[in-house]
């Protein structure tokens, strides 16, 4: 799946299934940890193993917990003040955090690999079992000879329906702009007016903690 898909089904998993407002920091912080997994692309830049190589290591469930748990420690030590005051404990940020990796990886078996049977990548339940989670795994090309087509179709209509839900019913019904979730003054609408400069530092250490993560996963691509 794409990033742009990754980052709104963990927006979704965020205002639709936590029901939180689409706001504030925590659906921006599930759709960062819906995207972590794929920082593995500039991991392989600066240590060329081949354990850092795209879709290995980090999308392992034991990878990608340990991934996830350096996020969600980071972001407590820089925001910890801003989380107690909305009574977000450290148990339940891992939990928000451990659910859009999740997304991820989840997804990530709606992918393709002709090589299935000798690739590295999405051995979800490595070191204990060697199997490669793709859609053609579980739908071998020998019966369903098209199952590359179906994949992207599954890609396409998943986009267009999360898309649409977002847009249409979400920013055009509902008037929640998902873009409301980028800027961290309105992650501090819970509190009263003359305390929100208090918080300005924390929300914007919060925000440059993910903005740096983008910024190296931007690198990536272009190497």
């Amino acid at each position: 799946m794409n990033e742009a898909t990754h980052f709104f089904t963990g927006f979704l998993i965020g205002t639709v299934g936590l029901k939180k407002e689409h706001h504030r920091f925590l659906p921006f912080f599930i759709a960062m940890a819906a995207i972590l997994p794929d920082i593995d692309q500039f991991l392989h830049l600066i240590i060329p193993i081949d354990i850092f190589e795209h879709a290995v290591a980090t999308h392992t469930l034991l990878g990608a917990f340990i991934l996830t748990l350096i996020y969600t420690l980071i972001s407590w030590a820089v925001g910890r003040k801003f989380f107690l005051e909305q009574k977000i404990s450290l148990s339940f940020l891992l939990f928000a955090a451990l659910l859009g990796m999740s997304s991820h990886l989840f997804l990530d078996i709606f992918t393709y690999r002709e090589n299935i049977y000798t690739t590295n990548a999405h051995l979800y339940f490595w070191p204990l079992w060697d199997i490669s989670f793709h859609l053609n795994y579980f739908f071998h090309q020998d019966i369903f000879p098209n199952i590359y087509t179906v994949r992207i179709l599954i890609e396409v209509i998943y986009s267009v329906v999360i898309g649409s839900y977002i847009l249409f019913y979400q920013w055009y019904h509902k008037k929640e702009s998902p873009f409301a979730m980028l800027f961290p003054k309105n992650w501090l609408t819970y509190l009263p007016e003359e305390q929100v400069k208090e918080r300005y530092r924390t929300v914007y250490g919060l925000f440059f903690v993910n903005l740096a993560i983008l910024a190296v996963m931007a690198i990536s691509l272009f190497f």
